[in-house]
């Protein structure tokens, strides 16, 4: 019964605290104006553990470039990235993704302030 409770609780917190409205959302990125761009070039790559794909990532707030060095956090779910963490200049920030042995679709997923976008890179049988 503790434990049911304790479940209660928590999903209770989480509905109060974490719950947003669609249209709550589109106004927290109008009110930001950060707007993020990734490309992988190339989007398909050998999967062989050494073929690489340069991760871009452009950061624009209002339509102009954020500062030079606004911290870009990366993730992948194959692979393996370089950095994981690039800083922009002039607007747009650096990674390499390397491939995995293993072929598949790798997704790179790009957070800055809050604000994500993600890319797919193939990782093909060489």
């Amino acid at each position: 019964m503790k434990t049911y409770s304790l479940l209660v609780v928590a999903a209770l917190f989480f509905i109060a605290n974490g719950c947003t409205s669609p249209s709550e959302e589109i106004e927290e990125i109008e009110e930001t104006g950060l707007v993020l761009s990734v490309e992988a070039v190339p989007q398909v790559i050998a999967a062989n553990g050494v073929s690489e794909s340069v991760i871009f990532v452009e950061v624009q707030r209002n339509g102009v470039s954020v500062p030079d060095s606004t911290q870009v956090l990366l993730f992948r779910t194959l692979g393996r990235l370089k950095g994981g963490r690039a800083f922009t200049y002039q607007g747009v920030a650096l990674d390499t993704l390397v491939s995995d042995t293993t072929a598949g679709t790798s997704s790179v997923i790009a957070y800055v302030e809050g604000q994500r976008d993600t890319v797919d890179v193939v990782f093909a049988e060489p």
